[in-house]
């Protein structure tokens, strides 16, 4: 039954005669009369929201009244902020072969090291907060585990995710 008592972001109790605002990190549908909590990776900082606001790329959801993890949101409801996703992590589109499903990362999503068994260089890095993981750029290289990317020292040239010796001549 829809009562005349409340309206979107707001709740009342059988018998009540004022509205409740919805508090942080709830909301309430326009014919809703309870308060749900945010969904995962959205948030409310507000009292008596119709809606939960999504977090950007690169943010993850998070609260101090509940249980979240940057790397494992999906618990994490009823958030109050997005923060960001930590250094060489991030949270943006899934890396996938498939250009037809293009979804979402659920959570953050550590950035790769290199593969040891390829000539490639492979180990990317992320700032906080960021949506993709990048290559370290020309003369710099992300040791394994690492957070940032290192410059290789006079006389070194970047190779393999590593600094090797330059060539004679070069």
């Amino acid at each position: 039954m829809t009562s005349d008592l409340y309206g979107p972001g707001y709740t009342s109790l059988a018998g009540a005669t004022s509205c409740t605002p919805c508090p942080v990190g709830k909301f309430s549908a326009v014919t809703d009369n309870a308060c749900s909590p945010c969904p995962v990776n959205s948030y409310t900082d507000e009292l008596g929201t119709a809606l939960c606001t999504p977090c950007a790329l690169g943010k993850f959801s998070n609260s101090s009244v509940a249980s979240c993890n940057a790397f494992d949101t999906s618990t994490c409801v009823g958030a109050t902020m997005c923060t960001d996703c930590p250094v060489i992590t991030k949270r943006g589109l899934t890396d996938n072969d498939s250009d037809a499903d293009t979804t979402i990362d659920a959570s953050c999503v550590a950035c790769p090291d290199d593969d040891p068994t390829t000539d490639e260089n492979e180990a990317k890095f992320a700032g906080s907060g960021s949506e993709i993981c990048v290559d370290c750029p020309p003369g710099k290289y992300k040791p394994e585990g690492g957070s940032v990317c290192v410059e290789c020292a006079a006389g070194k040239q970047q190779r393999n995710n590593g600094c090797e010796d330059c060539e004679v001549g070069r």
